[in-house]
């Protein structure tokens, strides 16, 4: 898994925004989401806190669609701890250009943290 840091000329860091702003209430229960552009990128990470438990998940989105997402290939899910980060890695995706971040409570609360960052391949 590579180094993630500030953004340079090859990499992002950003807030994911949509429904995942943070500020926003999250209802239990109440999947909130996020599309966040991965075009050019090797691998990120989606650092995310929320004062309620639940599930972070990323869903690749079909070629050319902005609601449709693949059935398979997409990460793994993680467990979200109430007011603790959790970090949902993806060491390497191999081209789609967009997903869908999705965080499904297991109760009322408030999103606290809600980014991405990203590495491009290295440059030849």
């Amino acid at each position: 898994m590579p180094t993630y840091r500030y953004p340079d000329a090859a990499g992002i860091h950003r807030h994911l925004g949509g429904a995942l702003e943070v500020g926003d209430a999250v209802a239990n229960g109440v999947p909130s989401e996020a599309t966040v552009q991965l075009g050019g990128l090797e691998s990120f990470r989606i650092y995310f806190k929320s004062t309620a438990a639940g599930s972070l998940a990323v869903l690749y989105l079909q070629a050319g669609s902005k609601t449709a997402t693949l059935t398979a290939g997409n990460p793994t899910p993680v467990a979200v701890t109430a007011n603790v980060e959790a970090k949902l890695d993806v060491a390497q995706h191999f081209g789609e250009w967009a997903a869908i971040v999705r965080f499904t409570p297991t109760g009322d609360g408030v999103v606290s943290t809600a980014e991405i960052c990203g590495v491009a391949p290295a440059r030849r």
